[in-house]
């Protein structure tokens, strides 16, 4: 039987201690609003009990003694001998954040990080009691050996546990089941013993287990059936007759190392792919996809014989097969858009995922800026590409910080508003179309667009007249001005508009925009408009120059037949009046760059109306090709370094199309001179 990897192990601790971790965080930050609340604290001791173990099995003996001190104050917590206090979640939420760089560190293949935890450790263990204790206890390195069975107490609950045969990893499964055993009570005996389980040429699929627990025969029992991997469980009325597995097994020279008192060196582990790079998929959509695989191999033999007999038949013959030919491709037409869907289902990920790492950030802002600030989560269910989810991070970020600093006012001014002293900030999300719509709201003070304009004209950014030319919502803009801020001082995060172009840059990026409402003394939201996913568009096709472009289907808004004496030039710019708004035009080719631009000479001219969400313009092109739905694939090193291009796709008669980021196109176009797109009057 094949012994177990020890980089599969590896990948197992790393992905549970992430959980783990996270879980912890997010416990601990909803503990300080409910204090009493045991179930938050049991959650709490348990993740940290399990990450103990599991770190100290790895040879992380200082993230192991860490979140020993962790389990020990929470079982002061449990035991009513420690109240919960917001300086108690401080210090605890410290420990969070040394286990979060000591597994960085592990996946940097260290043994432990260069910092010195040494002042945590101990306020931890003084929280706890046990600042007169400067030794590590005795769990930091592990769990202890068990006794012998024959050395079991009368009433210790014997089980024997068969694990699946399918699972990869049997021995780092039979560890874990171990570890989690121990947050019911104490493991007495076990065979395989803890210390045989990291032997590499062990793979048990039965588990011995005796326990002394305060729960029940039948507790443990059920407890011990719902554990991950586990086939089958059986109540042992006797304790099991056979000797604990060696403690080692032997080494290649026949000698032997007693007991665990520290677990083997472990040879530094190659960099794994962080938990949040995975995705988890329903098993029903992983049956779904075998299945249409088994149907187009099936098609594929069809169409070889198909194939066969084409070249073999008389030409009576041809009409009928041309009618099989056609129902052939109308089922793999069929199959292929199912197999599509079920692809991009399993792209698809709970935005939850994302939105609760939140809390503890809006926590800490909160407490660094002296502010009561409720956190609410909304639409957490909604689903996302994972490939968009990775964008985001950092600019939902930003924005829920700028919402606690300087969106939420402190107390003393919401009291003298009228309103309560803890203000609200909201993270939602919702699917609107075929769009992702997630948003950031706060009940705080609102942007002022006075204050705007002023600090605009403050910073030569406008003039007297052009601020005041500006609209409430123009002036709202104006956060997007790169650099802009309504802040004297500058720091993380200064004023309102500080990295709020970076937001928009990173959005738009990815075929999203960002929109703002606001209410002076009535708060702010600002919403992120996303597409489901990047892997496949819908795009209106257009032919300029001999090239064929597609422009995403959410950034056109009309596609319009001008003649040319409805043409009006506004400095050297042509224009024409649409539902009572003056359009400007440009052609597409010259605005690409990418090919001549030709002199428009026909009666009639194709426009497509393009928006950004901020601003429109008719794009002047040859013919209008129509929608299709496009596969995006990444443009080559030749044409990485034109940004107003987000990829190429592979049309269903062979030709190129060059998928084009709106945004950017418009942004490009503005900056060039207008009388260069030519257009005959």
């Amino acid at each position: 039987m094949p012994g177990l990897d020890s980089n599969e192990f590896f990948d197992i601790f790393i992905q549970e201690a992430t959980e783990q971790i996270q879980n912890m965080d997010q416990a601990l930050v909803a503990m300080e609003s409910r204090p009493r609340d045991s179930d938050l604290v049991d959650e709490v001791f348990r993740a940290a009990h399990s990450l103990k173990a599991a770190a100290a099995s790895q040879g992380f003996e200082q993230m192991s003694r860490i979140a020993h001190a962790i389990e020990n104050v929470l079982d002061e917590v449990r035991g009513g001998r420690l109240a919960v206090s917001s300086e108690l979640i401080d210090l605890l939420l410290s420990g969070v954040d040394a286990l979060k760089t000591h597994l960085q560190s592990a996946l940097q293949g260290q043994q432990a990080p260069a910092d010195d935890f040494t002042g945590l450790l101990a306020a931890l263990r003084d929280a706890a009691g046990q600042a007169s204790s400067g030794a590590p206890c005795e769990q930091d390195s592990g769990p202890p050996p068990p006794p012998s069975a024959d050395s079991l107490p009368a009433d210790a609950v014997h089980l024997r546990i068969s694990i699946l045969e399918s699972c990869p990893m049997p021995a780092a499964r039979a560890w874990l089941i171990l570890s989690l055993l121990r947050e019911h009570g104490d493991v007495l005996f076990s065979d395989p013993s803890p210390e045989a389980l990291q032997g590499e040429d062990i793979a048990p699929y039965e588990l011995t287990v005796s326990l002394a627990s305060s729960l029940s025969a039948d507790e443990l029992l059920q407890i011990a059936c719902g554990l991950p991997e586990v086939a089958d469980v059986q109540l042992l009325a006797t304790p099991p007759s056979q000797s604990p597995a060696p403690s080692q097994p032997p080494s290649s020279s026949g000698g032997s190392a007693p007991g665990l008192a520290s677990p083997p060196e472990q040879p530094a582990p190659p960099p794994a792919t962080p938990a949040q790079q995975t995705v988890r998929i329903n098993v029903e959509h992983i049956d779904a996809l075998m299945n249409l695989v088994g149907e187009l191999v099936i098609n594929r033999t069809r169409l070889s014989n198909l194939q066969q007999r084409f070249k073999e038949a008389a030409a009576s013959d041809i009409p009928h097969l041309v009618s099989t030919f056609q129902q052939l491709t109308g089922h793999l037409a069929t199959i292929v858009t199912e197999l599509q869907e079920r692809v991009m289902q399993t792209r698809m990920v709970p935005i939850e995922q994302v939105f609760m790492r939140f809390p503890r950030l809006v926590r800490d802002a909160a407490r660094r800026e002296g502010k009561q600030v409720e956190f609410l989560i909304e639409g957490r269910d909604t689903e996302l590409d994972t490939g968009i989810i990775q964008n985001i991070v950092d600019p939902l970020s930003h924005l829920l910080r700028n919402a606690v600093a300087h969106g939420i006012e402190p107390p003393d001014q919401r009291r003298a508003a009228g309103k309560p002293p803890q203000g609200r900030v909201t993270l939602g999300a919702y699917q609107e179309g075929s769009n992702i719509i997630i948003f950031v709201r706060d009940d705080g003070a609102g942007i002022d667009p006075e204050q705007l304009r002023r600090a605009a004209v403050q910073k030569g950014l406008l003039t007297q007249a052009q601020a005041s030319a500006l609209s409430d919502q123009q002036a709202r803009e104006l956060i997007f001005t790169p650099g802009f801020s309504t802040s004297a001082q500058v720091n993380d995060v200064s004023g309102r508009g500080v990295g709020m172009d970076v937001v928009r840059a990173n959005i738009e990026k990815i075929g999203g925009q960002v929109e703002i409402t606001s209410t002076p003394g009535a708060g702010t939201t600002i919403s992120l408009c996303l597409p489901l996913t990047l892997a496949i568009i819908r795009a209106l096709l257009v032919r300029s120059a001999d090239l064929i472009f597609a422009l995403p289907l959410p950034s056109v808004k009309h596609v319009l037949s001008v003649s040319t004496s409805q043409l009006s030039y506004v400095k050297g710019l042509p224009t024409v009046l649409v539902e009572g708004r003056v359009l400007p035009l440009a052609d597409l080719a010259h605005a690409t760059g990418l090919a001549e631009a030709r002199l428009q000479t026909a009666d009639k001219t194709s426009v497509v109306v393009v928006s950004d969400g901020h601003q429109r313009m008719g794009l002047i092109v040859g013919e209008i090709l129509g929608n299709e739905e496009l596969v995006i694939q990444p443009l080559g090193k030749m044409l990485q370094h034109i940004r107003i291009l987000s990829g190429a796709a592979i049309l269903g008669d062979g030709h190129l199309s060059l998928v084009l980021d709106v945004p950017m196109l418009l942004r490009a176009i503005k900056q060039q001179s207008p009388a260069t797109c030519p257009v005959a009057a």
